[in-house]
């Protein structure tokens, strides 16, 4: 899968910035696993351009994924759920 061109930037943290996902076997060999991080909160995702919504659909869309608001009390469990 190549790369587009477009922008990255995080849906949950706003970082600009991926990297590869390295890790290393018992033999001490490195390998590099199909995997990216975000630099800024270290979520990992397969595809930078479909996680950070990069479609180019012509239609003027805005299809980006809605941003996750951080402490939004309508998203977390209480003892009584």
């Amino acid at each position: 899968m190549g790369r587009s061109s477009a922008p990255f930037k995080c849906p949950l943290c706003g970082a600009t910035a991926f990297m590869a996902v390295h890790v290393r076997r018992p033999s001490g060999n490195w390998y590099r696993t199909p995997f990216y991080r975000c630099f800024g909160c270290s979520v990992m995702f397969e595809d930078p351009d479909a996680f950070a919504g990069n479609r180019v659909t012509g239609d003027g869309v805005d299809r980006a994924p809605k941003s996750f608001a951080r402490g939004d009390a309508s998203q977390k469990k209480t003892d009584t759920d």
